[in-house]
């Protein structure tokens, strides 16, 4: 199942990143927002939830719509980068989402985190410096390698 997940979101990427050579970000984030939403919908149906008006209460609507605004603005900063960066440089940074998650679960629900947990936070950690240092060493490497010429 998550090889499947990861052949899907690779082949997602590709397209996005074509899609944006000739698409607005923003057309392609609507877009996706709009055909999404009934698909996640047809998904709870078929799953057997049901949500009627009844048990909708302000706790469920601030979580939705503050999942809905996380949603947007994760979609709105992603597409922009993909249109300007190498699909494996901006996938990169999704190696963040596990650690981010692991140090959320202990903030807001209180949840221990285990030894092997601590040494693959560090490593994820670890992983994105380098990332981070290769991108910052190769930019200044291009402007120092470009021509400069004398007055």
């Amino acid at each position: 199942m998550v090889l499947a997940a990861t052949i899907l979101w690779s082949f997602e990427y590709i397209l996005a990143k074509l899609a944006l050579s000739e698409i607005h970000p923003d057309i392609l984030i609507w877009s996706r927002m709009v055909f999404g939403l009934p698909a996640i919908l047809l998904a709870v149906y078929f799953r057997g939830t049901q949500i009627s008006v009844s048990t909708v209460s302000p706790a469920f609507i601030l979580s939705v719509g503050l999942s809905g605004g996380l949603l947007s603005l994760y979609m709105y900063t992603w597409y922009r980068a993909l249109r300007w960066a190498p699909v494996t440089s901006v996938s990169a940074v999704l190696v963040a989402a596990p650690a981010i998650t692991l140090l959320l679960n202990r903030i807001f629900l209180s949840r221990d985190i285990s030894q092997y947990q601590i040494i693959s936070l560090i490593v994820t950690l670890v992983g994105i410096g380098f990332l981070t240092l290769n991108y910052f060493v190769r930019s200044n490497k291009i402007q120092n390698d470009s021509p400069v010429t004398q007055p």
